[in-house]
């Protein structure tokens, strides 16, 4: 029998993308068309769909993007205004109409220096200052110990920041007001004791009696 039918040769066929000659069983031959999945995918992508090829998309997306960053430049140009650093006296250009400074660390001066003056009117309308009082000076006359929790404050337990900045911990020594100022305590020698900076959190702007409850 397979005398009498022997095999059909391989038939050779141009691939209908790149154009390259290949092979294929004779059976096959009539719905072969590509040399490779690769090839059967572009033409599907160029011809049917009409994609570009991905240097093209490429080259069209970084011009779109040329032409974007152009557009928002001249629209931030335009939105430039010229300010006066409210704290350094500097002039600097934005395109935001609220900052009054022309960094963060002259708004942070600023907002430091607000605070202190807010809280000097609120301790110099109503109640006596004395201004010699220090946390070093506060430390030695209570000889290092919380007037809270009676153990003794830790001048170590601190931590400064790769910026720069300053996190006290929870036994680091802080200045107590025994009658908050809220409450009409006075920012003198007798009304204030040594605490650790948790404790005095935890009191906040309440009153210690003896019996050591917070009203």
């Amino acid at each position: 029998m397979r005398k009498a039918n022997p095999p059909k040769p391989d038939v050779t066929i141009k691939c209908e993308w790149c154009g390259k000659d290949f092979t294929v069983p004779s059976r096959n031959a009539h719905q072969a068309r590509f040399c490779s999945d690769k090839c059967r995918d572009t033409w599907w992508s160029r011809v049917v769909y009409k994609h570009k090829p991905i240097e093209e998309q490429n080259t069209e997306r970084r011009k779109q993007k040329l032409i974007r960053q152009k557009r928002l430049e001249k629209e931030r140009l335009e939105r430039v205004v010229t300010k006066e650093c409210v704290w350094c006296g500097d002039t600097f250009e934005t395109t935001n109409i609220r900052p009054l400074t022309c960094s963060s660390e002259c708004s942070r001066k600023r907002k430091n220096r607000i605070k202190w003056e807010r809280k000097e009117t609120r301790l110099n309308e109503k109640n006596t200052l004395d201004t010699d009082i220090t946390l070093m000076k506060l430390y030695k006359r209570d000889k290092g110990k919380c007037h809270i929790c009676n153990e003794l404050c830790d001048y170590g337990d601190k931590q400064i920041t790769s910026e720069g900045y300053f996190i006290a911990g929870e036994t680091y020594p802080s200045i107590d007001h025994v009658i908050p100022i809220a409450k009409g305590g006075k920012h003198s020698w007798d009304n204030v004791k040594l605490a650790h900076h948790r404790c005095n959190g935890i009191k906040n702007d309440r009153i210690i009696r003896e019996n050591k409850a917070l009203v």
